[in-house]
């Protein structure tokens, strides 16, 4: 059995390998999970896996051969079909034209991986007076896409109390 990408198993994933006789793959949590022949020696087989939960699996391959001798290969990996959830530090954001505008970040969490890095997109450019919307992603090493967070980012001409309850009334608002 190859071992996976980053030994994760994510959503639509399957255990591959090489071998010249018909193999079913088990695993420990559901018996038997499907059998697939191979057609020719040196042939290949996809075992696409659907088991949960997430976490620690053994995986087993057995072949066997026209005569009935058996051979087998066995791997553990893991299974993850939950994304990372990412956490968007402070709220909406105002900020003056031409200042510097210095992102508070986020934070992801994976239930298998632990830490998982944020990709920030969308920084507001305070040359330009408008309305922003910085966007934060996460994927974790089985592949799984993490439900994107936001932040809204006002760049105004300056910053009074007038345009901050014109633009963010119901939501806790950070100043730069």
């Amino acid at each position: 059995i190859n071992t996976p990408p980053n030994n994760r198993l994510g959503v639509g994933a399957s255990l591959t390998g090489i071998t010249a006789f018909d193999v079913t793959v088990y695993s420990a949590v559901n018996d038997n999970l499907v059998a697939f022949p191979a057609t020719e020696a040196g042939g290949s087989f996809d075992a696409p896996i659907t088991i949960s939960p997430d976490g620690s699996h053994l995986f087993y391959a057995v072949a066997v051969d026209t005569s009935g001798n058996q051979s087998s290969s066995e791997i553990t990996t893991m299974v993850d079909y939950t994304p990372p959830l990412i956490t968007v530090n402070g709220g909406a954001f105002v900020i003056a034209k031409d200042r510097v505008y210095a992102d508070q970040g986020a934070t992801a969490n994976d239930a298998i991986d632990g830490s998982a890095s944020v990709t920030v997109t969308g920084l507001p450019d305070t040359s330009i007076i408008g309305q922003y919307t910085v966007r934060y992603d996460s994927v974790d090493l089985a592949g799984n896409d993490a439900i994107q967070k936001t932040r809204a980012v006002s760049v105004v001409d300056f910053v009074t109390s007038d345009n901050l309850v014109k633009i963010l009334s119901d939501r806790r608002v950070y100043l730069q």
